[in-house]
C-alpha cells in the first residue's frame, strides 16, 4: 500500500510527522522552563573576569602550540600578539581597580597576578624555553 502512494502524499505524511515532533518538542521545552533554579547566581564582574582569563589562556595556549611548528618570524609575531593582548588586559584591570568594591578588587588583584604568570609563560616561549604552566594554572584556579 505504501508503494502505491504518490510522492505528494509521502511528502504530506512526512511533514505531518515532522510537525507533530516539533509541537511535542515545543511543549516539552515550555514545561522544562518552569523548573526552579536553585543555583546561586554569580556576580557579573566575576563571570567577566573568568571569561577574560579564559581568553588569555587561549592566547597563551596558541603560543605554546605554535612553538616549534611555525617559522621563526611568524612565531615571534604570535608571541608579540599574545604579549600585547596580556598587556592590554593588565592595563584595563589597573584602570578599573578604582571603581570596584572590596570583593571585586580582591578578584581583580588575583586576575592581575594571573596576567603576570601568563606574560611570564609567553616570555619563556619567546626565548625558546619550555614553559611551566603550573604557576599560571594555580593563579587561574584562584579566579574560579
Amino acid at each position: 500500500m505504501i508503494g502505491t502512494l504518490t510522492a505528494a502524499a509521502k511528502i504530506k505524511v512526512f511533514l505531518a510527522a515532522l510537525s507533530i515532533l516539533l509541537v511535542g518538542g515545543s511543549l516539552y521545552e515550555v514545561a522544562e522552563d518552569q523548573s526552579v533554579n536553585t543555583q546561586e547566581e554569580k556576580d557579573p564582574y566575576t563571570i567577566d573576569i573568568q571569561n577574560r582569563a579564559q581568553l588569555v589562556e587561549n592566547a597563551v595556549t596558541g603560543v605554546i602550540d605554535a612553538q616549534g611548528t611555525e617559522e621563526a618570524w611568524k612565531f615571534k609575531q604570535t608571541c608579540e600578539d599574545a604579549t600585547s593582548y596580556i598587556r592590554k588586559e593588565n592595563l584595563e584591570a589597573e584602570q578599573e581597580d578604582t571603581t570596584l568594591n572590596a570583593e571585586q578588587r580582591e578578584l581583580n588583584q588575583a586576575y592581575k597576578e594571573y596576567l603576570k604568570e601568563a606574560a611570564y609563560t609567553v616570555s619563556v616561549c619567546y626565548t625558546g624555553g619550555n614553559p611551566d604552566r603550573s604557576g599560571m594554572n594555580k593563579t587561574k584556579n584562584a579566579l574560579f
